[in-house]
């Protein structure tokens, strides 16, 4: 099982922004958007799954209805180190898909 600080480090690895929550949790920003979230004392928390679901390497991870991988304290560090690796890279894509969008109705 994870530790807090285990987890923490590897979001920090990660460079992803923290943020104090309630009770002393904490969640990591990517870019402004959660990726994780609710870290306790405890070590788990919830990692962004929605953007994974495509990759079958993740299909094994339960997404709740909310888009969140619960019980990551659960998790061998490197599931987790592979997991945030994937989430943060298609953050990337989906931004840059965006951008592309967003370019698309200027030009037109």
């Amino acid at each position: 099982m994870l530790s807090f600080e285990q987890v923490r480090t590897l979001c920090q690895s990660f460079s992803l922004e923290e943020s104090s929550f309630k009770d002393g949790r904490l969640n990591y920003k990517y870019r402004n958007k959660i990726v994780v979230a609710y870290l306790s004392q405890t070590g788990n928390c919830y990692i962004w799954g929605r953007d994974v679901l495509n990759n079958p390497k993740f299909h094994l991870y339960k997404v709740d209805n909310n888009g969140w991988i619960k019980n990551i304290a659960f998790m061998e560090e490197q599931k987790v180190k592979e997991l945030l690796k994937e989430v943060i890279q298609c953050r990337k894509q989906i931004e840059l898909q965006r951008g592309k969008e967003k370019n698309k109705k200027k030009s037109a």
